[in-house]
């Protein structure tokens, strides 16, 4: 994560399609990050296990933590997977297809990997400001309420 440019860099090892993913940061985002570094304590990790810091959260403990909060939520059952459903959704009013592509790292058709060479760094952090700033709005409770898009039923 460099605060500084505000892009958080997934190496290709750790993204599901085998691709190296640059997420934009917005404000808001870095002060959540800084937050949570400050509560990381000494530790190298964002968020650290929480047995003794030395290695990262882990993978599961996000779902376990949404399925044993989903009561307090008030909200219809979902998985933290389902929130990119929902940014997708919701980032569609000021974001191009082409561009909530690029958010979540889907990989386009071979024509277009092969001759559009574009980061869109530029579109991704326009879309993701607006974004930030439509949860502050939800959260501070100065807007509707955003329903979480489910998967669709089997």
């Amino acid at each position: 994560i460099n605060r500084k440019t505000r892009v958080w860099t997934i190496p290709a090892e750790r993204t599901k399609n085998g691709h190296e993913h640059q997420v934009t940061l917005s404000p808001v985002a870095i002060g959540l990050l800084k937050a949570a570094y400050a509560l990381a304590g000494d530790s190298p990790f964002v968020f650290p296990d929480k047995k003794d810091g030395t290695s990262p959260m882990n993978q599961g403990t996000l779902s376990q933590a949404v399925k044993r909060n989903l009561d307090t939520f008030e909200v219809d059952p979902f998985t933290p997977h389902d929130l990119r459903r929902t940014a997708s959704t919701m980032t569609r009013g000021f974001a191009s297809e082409k561009c909530v592509e690029k958010v979540l790292n889907h990989v386009p058709p071979k024509l277009q990997r092969t001759y559009d060479r574009h980061d869109h760094m530029t579109e991704k952090r326009q879309a993701s400001e607006p974004w930030a700033m439509k949860l502050v709005m939800i959260i501070a409770g100065h807007s509707a309420t955003v329903a979480v898009v489910p998967a669709a039923p089997p």
